[in-house]
């Protein structure tokens, strides 16, 4: 599992160190830094989520496959709508500069996610010319 976090999580720690350095700068305000490390923790979170129900249904049959993905997918829907509920409505946070850094970290690991699933598909062996298919 931690082979699959290693690329995902190297980014994050690049961008939550750019902020970091932006922080200290003073470039960016308190509030802003506030509101960006909340986006990114919870992002982070929805992919560490993911990747979870992912090592679960991997090589298992069609109908868990689906119900841990599909399923999955569902209870980190309804935890990211919970945690930005909780953020805006209860911290003292930058709401556009929050919603810009879910918004990018959600996309960029979404494509991670995608990518994760197509390159782990496994693809139909064909007969060689050697072998015949023969319907007995």
């Amino acid at each position: 599992m931690i082979k699959l976090l290693k690329t995902p999580l190297i980014a994050s720690v690049f961008i939550l160190i750019t902020i970091g350095i932006l922080f200290h700068t003073d470039a960016i305000s308190h509030e802003l830094f506030f509101s960006f490390l909340c986006a990114a923790i919870i992002s982070i979170a929805n992919l560490f989520l993911f990747v979870v129900f992912f090592e679960l249904s991997y090589k298992k049959p069609n109908k868990v496959f689906l119900l841990y993905n599909m399923g999955g997918m569902m209870v980190r829907l309804l935890f990211v709508l919970a945690a930005v509920f909780v953020c805006l409505k209860y911290l003292n946070i930058v709401v556009y500069g929050f919603i810009f850094v879910l918004f990018l970290l959600y996309v960029l690991f979404l494509i991670y996610e995608i990518n994760l699933i197509k390159n782990k598909a496994t693809k139909p062996e064909k007969f060689s010319n050697n072998e015949k298919n023969v319907d007995n």
